[in-house]
């Protein structure tokens, strides 16, 4: 092979149209080899600067101030817990309900014991009004609201109309119309035992007629 021959092949070989300088070449590429090295040193640097930048510019702030933690809850519990306090605020209005209308009722009661007790004073006043003189009009509506008791009711009437009130004179007395004497009204002799029961004037008159009749039928 002569010298021209042997410059064509490794003119070929060699890629020698292409220039050198712009990084064409076979011999150039170790060169880019470095460049490419250099330039990703260079840009680790970079980042690492700026992680360093940024960690110090937000040293103050929390690591996960910008996320929003969230933790799930089961849909089942939160129904439960719904529910029931929905039944706790039913059973407070209820008993809040039950205690107003028991107040109420207590308060209508107290009411209408005390429109009762009224009626009764006046009834007892204009009683006592026409009763007349001598009568100890002392506690004589004391014991209205209370229950009734007989033995109660029998002493204080024996208190009230007692021999006093019997023996006392009357100034709206009218002698014309107590009849003959004009004498004042005496305390009645008879008890109450004295009193005949129901039924027993009728059998005295039945024998009283029984015996008329014998004595007609004799005569006779």
């Amino acid at each position: 092979m002569d010298a021209d021959e042997r410059f064509l092949k490794d003119y070929i070989t060699n890629k020698g149209w292409v220039d050198r300088e712009e990084g064409g070449g076979a011999a150039s590429r170790p060169r880019l080899a470095e460049l490419g090295e250099d330039d990703s040193e260079d840009e680790r640097e970079l980042e690492e600067a700026e992680e360093f930048e940024n960690a110090y510019n937000f040293r103050f702030e929390e690591p996960a101030g910008a996320q929003l933690v969230a933790h799930a809850r089961e849909q089942s519990g939160v129904r439960k817990d719904a529910k029931k306090e929905r039944r706790k605020e039913a059973r407070q209005r209820k008993q809040e309900r039950k205690q107003k209308e028991r107040r109420d009722a207590v308060e209508e009661l107290k009411r209408l014991k005390a429109l009762k007790r009224q009626a009764l004073e006046a009834r007892m006043t204009e009683i006592l009004a026409s009763a007349g003189a001598g009568v100890d009009t002392d506690g004589a509506t004391n014991g209205l609201g209370e229950e009734f008791d007989p033995a109660k009711h029998d002493r204080h009437m024996a208190e009230m109309f007692g021999d006093q009130y019997y023996d006392a004179e009357d100034e709206d007395f009218n002698p014309d119309a107590a009849g003959k004497g004009g004498k004042a009204m005496k305390k009645p002799e008879a008890g109450l035992d004295d009193i005949p029961a129901y039924g027993e004037d009728e059998d005295e008159d039945d024998d009283d007629d029984e015996n008329v009749d014998d004595d007609e039928g004799e005569g006779e």
